[in-house]
């Protein structure tokens, strides 16, 4: 729980985001005295915290610290959970103030490479502050988002004739579309369709017990799906639910190809979208589809009546090991 310390500066956190921590009986205040208090796990750490500029409060987001085989300890700062100066502080003085404070702080943590995740929806004058602080934009990708309707008559308007045909069959064939409380009970739906599509694209899939962890360990910023058929899993979804800006996340996925025709993954999203309008959410993010906007995944993304935003990944080197490997890397790819 929170420290006696810190009551007097918590209390000038606003009630959505004080009542949010309290639930989860976690807070770092993210100032020159500390730096996190709390969510080590066996990959990552995990942190939410809160900035406070002369104790009052400017933004409340999260990140995670991970290791990196070629940079070593990289702090990614992950806005799309939380979000970015969620009430206030979206003048250039907050984010610079904040900006400084994650730097200074890595510093202090002996982290090599801080990496900034941010989802441009309305606020594209974000990257040029991230500029002036000398942070290089290292890829963009194309995120595709739905903005949720007041009923799904209305959502359904926006989708493609195709996506409504096959909607339409998926609802023929009845196949049902469930949420599972229970992160050990829903594991086992949900891994076989995952293991399912990871080994189809050649990639390895992460280890059962590994996304059992994660899942237990932020369960409630997860909505468990899976669609069943004869209790038989054929495609399962793991979205995040962002409670701050309102935005459902289509986060972990799978499906199993052999059930494929019979549509499970388009009763899946739709189900979300239900929920999503039911819980006034503001945005479906169908996340990251690369930068082709040819590729399949781009074109059945799109097709569910989805705008495009551009999500950035940028770094910034804090110690002159990091600095080095960067130039090395500029100098591979521009003279090899």
């Amino acid at each position: 729980m929170i420290s006696s310390t810190l009551n007097k500066q918590f209390s000038e956190v606003p009630e959505v985001v004080r009542r949010y921590i309290n639930e989860k009986k976690k807070l770092s205040v993210f100032n020159k005295e500390t730096w996190l208090e709390f969510g080590v796990s066996s990959e990552v750490e995990r942190l939410y915290f809160s900035f406070l500029n002369e104790g009052k409060f400017v933004a409340f987001m999260s990140g995670f610290v991970k290791q990196d085989g070629l940079y070593g300890k990289i702090f990614i700062l992950d806005p799309r959970k939380g979000g970015i100066f969620l009430t206030k502080g979206k003048d250039p003085e907050s984010i610079n103030f904040v900006i400084n404070e994650i730097t200074k702080s890595c510093k202090n943590e002996g982290i090599s490479l801080l990496d900034l995740r941010y989802q441009f929806l309305d606020d594209p004058s974000f990257l040029g502050i991230l500029k002036e602080n000398r942070f290089k934009i290292e890829n963009s990708n194309v995120d595709l988002i739905a903005e949720i309707q007041n009923n799904f008559s209305d959502q359904r308007d926006g989708f493609s004739s195709s996506r409504k045909s096959e909607l339409a069959q998926a609802i023929k064939n009845e196949l049902v579309c469930k949420q599972i409380e229970d992160e050990v009970e829903y594991i086992d739906y949900f891994y076989p369709p995952y293991e399912s599509s990871m080994k189809r694209k050649g990639v390895k899939p992460i280890e059962k017990e590994s996304l059992l962890k994660m899942f237990q360990e932020l369960k409630d910023d997860f909505l468990f799906t899976v669609v069943l058929k004869d209790e038989v899993p054929m495609a399962a979804v793991a979205f995040v639910k962002d409670e701050y800006s309102k935005s459902l996340y289509y986060y972990y996925s799978g499906v199993d190809l052999s059930f494929s025709k019979l549509r499970p993954m388009e009763m899946t999203i739709a189900w979300a979208f239900e929920w999503a309008i039911d819980n006034k959410y503001k945005y479906f993010n169908f996340m990251s589809t690369g930068s082709d906007i040819r590729s399949g995944v781009f074109k059945f993304k799109k097709q569910w009546g989805t705008f495009p935003g551009n999500c950035l990944s940028v770094q910034k080197p804090l110690t002159l090991k990091s600095k080095l490997i960067k130039l090395l890397l500029f100098l591979k790819s521009t003279f090899l």
